[in-house]
């Protein structure tokens, strides 16, 4: 379903558009922190410093730029690998370590599974909120509809 689908299907059922985008936000940081970003955004920033030309590369950057030296070595190769698990563990002690700093790059090192599209997040919300029966009250006004007879 794309964006102008879900906007008439909430149309017709009466469903608030406000209603369905707070729901769709809400879903779309449910599946960032399910995907772990801002453990990898922190590694990145440690490894690259806060230079604005990197910044989007966070996703990607360790695979992207590692890959090949890992097949001949272990992280260890990886510059700064100690600082970076230092300052990792210490901004989210609650991330699970498993591995120690080997479990840390294997994650890092690994494909960050795409996003959902803004639609598909949009038709994930306006399903949740036809499954939880929302509706929006009809307060449109309608002229001489509160007259009283003289």
């Amino acid at each position: 379903m794309n964006t102008k689908q879900v906007q008439a299907a909430a149309k017709e059922m009466g469903l608030d558009w406000s209603l369905i985008v707070e729901v769709a936000n809400e879903l779309a940081q449910a599946e960032a922190a399910k995907r772990q970003d801002d453990v990898r955004q922190a590694a990145w920033r440690v490894l690259t410093g806060e230079r604005a030309c990197y910044a989007e590369f966070w996703r990607h950057g360790f695979a992207s730029r590692f890959a090949a030296r890992l097949e001949s070595s272990d992280y260890t190769s990886i510059p700064a690998y100690d600082i970076i698990y230092d300052r990792v563990r210490r901004e989210f002690p609650a991330w699970d370590y498993e591995g120690g700093e080997g479990g840390l790059f294997d994650f890092l090192l690994s494909n960050r599974p795409a996003m959902p599209t803004r639609a598909e997040l949009l038709g994930q919300a306006l399903d949740q909120l036809i499954a939880r029966g929302e509706q929006v009250e009809d307060d449109s006004f309608t002229f001489g509809a509160n007259d009283s007879e003289f």
